[in-house]
């Protein structure tokens, strides 16, 4: 097998024939999976929404679920745009399809998260509600503050967040980097992934 001639392949026969050499992208693969990493690298810079940083620097679940949205939406537009060229079962445009397939489930509930933080976002803590925190956990009012808001976003997540929407961001998420590995295996030629 060379060149697209990947036959009938799933995303594990594309890995294989990636592994194997028998499928090594061409420029125009290589241009558009090079194209959708660096839209990629472009959305992780604007994270949305705005929402207070949590203290461990990862995202919040309403922002992961934006940001797989926002990486479908973006995917599906590139795969409109720069397809001339690239035939439509190429291996690297059957990745890039999956890609956004997986992430799929999500796009229904990221326009809600979004209206619904800009509609009522988090309130800062009151003066009082740092002191009593502070004096409760022995805590500055810097710290006492920052975990404030850190439970009313728990809270507001609580509240907003669709059932099973966190386990279902769980599973979208796996297949998602099992899918991106394949695709930056692909652009960078790494196989040691």
């Amino acid at each position: 097998m060379t060149d697209h001639d990947s036959g009938d392949l799933g995303i594990g026969g594309i890995d294989i024939a990636l592994n194997c050499r028998t499928w090594v992208p061409s420029e125009i693969e290589l241009r558009l999976g090079n194209r959708h990493a660096q839209e990629i690298m472009a959305l992780q810079e604007r994270v949305r929404p705005d929402m207070p940083t949590q203290d461990t620097e990862r995202l919040w679940t309403t922002q992961l679920i934006v940001y797989s949205a926002s990486v479908v939406t973006m995917t599906d537009r590139l795969l409109v745009q720069e397809n001339s060229g690239v035939p439509a079962e190429s291996p690297m445009v059957r990745l890039l399809r999956a890609y956004a397939n997986a992430g799929r489930p999500l796009v229904q509930f990221a326009p809600r998260l979004e209206e619904a933080w800009e509609a009522a976002p988090v309130p800062e803590p009151s003066d009082e509600e740092i002191a009593e925190e502070a004096a409760q956990f022995a805590l500055s009012a810097d710290r006492a503050c920052g975990w404030l808001i850190q439970k009313n976003v728990q809270r507001w997540e609580e509240v907003h967040l669709p059932s099973g929407a966190m386990e279902l961001w769980r599973t979208v998420s796996h297949r998602m980097m099992v899918i991106g590995g394949v695709i930056t295996a692909a652009i960078t030629g790494d196989l040691d992934w």
